[in-house]
């Protein structure tokens, strides 16, 4: 029975290990853009474009109505360069005042640039049908 547990702590300690936020500093170049569903800017200082793809999925809970979780959206992306395209995803809960702006949480490291989400609009209302573009403002990093 005590080797069970003291497994069982082990497991769930060295598990632990690998589950944190990419952090640390970012690269004093940093842009933060705001891109309409199917839009692209141009990562200055590259050969890269950065094209916001859209929406995956959306369980935000809306802002009219009381949920028992907060839910989540994934939106896609996709880096271009010359001679390849690096496809991604960013997924966690985004609220209707975005993250922190120092917030890593909903990041991915991709063609070797840290892309942060950091607001995702329209935020879902329950009474409204909203036909509106998406639109994801990030932080593009390297």
């Amino acid at each position: 029975m005590r080797a069970a547990t003291f497994v069982s702590v082990l497991i769930i300690s060295v598990a632990g290990f690998g589950c944190r936020p990419l952090s640390g500093p970012l690269s004093s170049q940093t842009t933060t853009f705001e891109l309409l569903e199917k839009d692209f800017r141009i990562i200055p200082d590259t050969d890269a474009r950065i094209t916001f793809l859209g929406p995956v999925s959306d369980s935000r809970c809306p802002a009219d109505v009381e949920c028992i979780t907060q839910g989540s959206a994934s939106v896609e992306f996709r880096i271009d360069r010359p001679a390849r395209q690096t496809v991604f995803m960013l997924e966690g809960y985004v609220g209707p005042d975005g993250v922190g702006e120092g917030d890593t949480r909903i990041s991915a490291l991709a063609d070797g640039f840290l892309i942060s989400l950091l607001r995702l609009d329209p935020y879902p209302i329950d009474s409204l049908v909203n036909n509106d573009l998406y639109r994801a403002r990030i932080r593009v990093g390297r």
